[in-house]
C-alpha cells in the first residue's frame, strides 16, 4: 500500500502501528520521525510562518484578496496551503491522510479533494481525521489503523496510550499533597 500523509499526527501514528515504510510523500510539516524528512514533500504553505501572528492574519487576509477568479475566490481564499498535483500524480497514492478540523492548521479534506479531481486514472482513499477532544484522537487512531489493515495494532496502541494516562491521573491529587508539607517547611 502507497500513502501520502498530509498530516503530522497521522504520520506519527501510520509510524506508530508500524507502516512507515508504506509511506511515499508527506505535507511540509510532517518531520517526524526523522526518517519521513527525505520523502517528498507535496504540500506548501503559501504565506511566511516565520513571523509574528499579526503579520500571518496580514497575509492571509492579503491571500484572501488576490484570488482573481470569482467563481473559486471564496474556496482558495480558505486555504493557505498548495498541494504540488503532479508530486501527488507521480507517487500515485492508494491512501491520503488528511483532517478536517481546520483550513489553517493543516490541508485540508477540501484541498485535497480538489487535487485528486485534478487526476486522472487516480482515486486514492481519503482518509481525514478530525479530533476536537481526546476520545476523538483514540478514534483517529482505530481509523488509521482500519485504513492500514492495522486494527489490532491501532486498538493496543490505543489501549497503551489510555493506561498511561490512567496512571498519570493520581499524580497532581499526589503533588497537592506533598506541596503543603513542602512550603510548610521552608517557612
Amino acid at each position: 500500500m502507497r500513502l501520502v500523509s498530509l498530516l503530522a499526527s497521522a504520520t506519527e501514528m501510520i509510524a506508530a502501528l508500524g507502516c512507515l515504510d508504506q509511506l511515499v510523500g508527506r505535507s511540509h510539516e510532517c518531520d517526524y520521525p526523522l526518517e519521513v524528512q527525505a520523502l517528498p514533500v507535496v504540500s506548501t504553505v503559501q504565506i511566511n510562518t516565520d513571523v509574528s501572528s499579526a503579520s500571518i492574519d496580514a497575509q492571509i487576509k492579503q491571500l484572501a484578496q488576490s484570488k482573481l477568479e470569482p467563481q473559486n475566490a471564496a474556496l482558495k481564499a480558505l486555504s493557505i496551503y498548495a498541494i504540488d498535483v503532479a508530486q501527488l500524480q507521480s507517487l500515485r497514492p492508494d491512501v491520503i491522510f488528511t483532517q478536517t478540523q481546520c483550513e489553517v492548521c493543516a490541508v485540508s479534506e477540501r484541498d485535497v479533494m480538489q487535487a485528486v479531481q485534478q487526476l486522472t486514472g487516480l482515486q486514492p482513499r481519503i482518509v481525514a481525521l478530525a479530533p476536537h477532544r481526546l476520545s476523538d484522537v483514540w478514534e483517529d487512531i482505530l481509523r488509521v489503523g482500519e485504513a492500514l489493515d492495522r486494527q489490532k495494532q491501532a486498538a493496543a496502541l490505543v489501549q497503551s496510550y489510555q493506561q498511561r494516562l490512567a496512571h498519570l491521573q493520581p499524580l497532581p491529587r499526589q503533588i497537592n499533597r506533598v506541596l503543603p508539607c513542602l512550603s510548610g517547611s521552608i517557612h
